[in-house]
């Protein structure tokens, strides 16, 4: 009487532990990694001229093991504009 409960709860248990692992693997691939990635170049001369810029990058990545996202935005902070040897030494050069 007793060998039948057992085996009955030895059963029960690794089905259960194989929909676990089963339910840990998707929950691994489908789970989201967020990335956020910043840079930030100060106060660049531009060689010839008094004029300089400040760029910055960031970037925001989400992607999990199937399907991935991404997003980047450039940034430029212009200083004397009309000293620079390019452009039409009135508007800016690069816009973001």
């Amino acid at each position: 009487m007793c060998r039948p409960v057992i085996l009955f709860l030895l059963l029960f248990s690794s089905v259960r532990g194989e929909e676990g692992l089963r339910k840990g693997l998707l929950e691994r691939i489908i789970q989201p990694k967020v990335t956020l990635e910043s840079s930030y170049i100060a106060d660049a001369n531009i060689q010839g001229s008094c004029g300089s810029v400040e760029v910055h990058k960031n970037r925001l990545r989400v992607n999990n093991k199937m399907i991935g996202l991404s997003y980047t935005h450039w940034g430029f902070s212009w200083d004397d504009i009309p000293s620079l040897p390019f452009g039409d030494q009135r508007n800016i050069p690069i816009q973001e």
